[in-house]
């Protein structure tokens, strides 16, 4: 595969700036984490479970099965919680993908990293850090397997933000055209 190198108007390599790729990243992630809780508040609610199950399981990583009977706090937190991680993984994605990363194999590259995430969480890091989320989530796990494709979605949108978060090369100066008349 040939390397594409992106360059300004002035012919010099463009390097990504770290703003650029946090800031595409995390744009990117939080769409995807909204696309997740979307879903995820449509399909637990078909599910009689109500339609801010997933964010009060998220919260029982801190407060244990008691945060299934919390008040609206929790759900907050668990939102918060949520959209930080979302972000966080969101801006990991933005490194690996390029500006020019065509639509299709961002969105595919995108599903893959989200799919692996879902793999990462449910089987590794939620059963350790929330088992009441482990437990629950065992029992509706279709539904987040969606909701991470759903999430992949939104990292595809990764080299679109990086291209509008690029920072822009300096204008060209405009030298004037001078004309001199002569007259003898």
């Amino acid at each position: 595969m040939a390397e594409v190198t992106l360059k300004n108007r002035f012919g010099a390599a463009e390097e990504p700036a770290v703003g650029e790729v946090v800031k595409a990243g995390a744009a990117a992630g939080v769409i995807g984490g909204l696309l997740m809780a979307a879903f995820a508040m449509i399909a637990t609610t078909l599910l009689g479970q109500g339609p801010f199950a997933v964010p009060q399981l998220i919260g029982a990583a801190f407060r244990g099965p008691e945060a299934l009977l919390s008040g609206f706090g929790i759900v907050v937190w668990g939102v918060v919680l949520h959209l930080l991680t979302s972000a966080a993984y969101g801006m990991l994605f933005a490194t690996l993908v390029r500006r020019d990363t065509p639509r299709g194999i961002a969105m595919l590259a995108g599903v893959a990293f989200a799919l692996g995430i879902f793999v990462l969480m449910m089987f590794v890091i939620v059963p350790v850090v929330d088992p009441v989320m482990a437990n629950r989530a065992s029992m509706m796990i279709g539904t987040m397997l969606v909701m991470h494709v759903l999430y992949g979605v939104g990292l595809g949108l990764s080299p679109y933000f990086r291209r509008v978060f690029a920072k822009r090369a300096p204008p060209v100066p405009q030298t004037p055209t001078r004309i001199t008349i002569t007259t003898r």
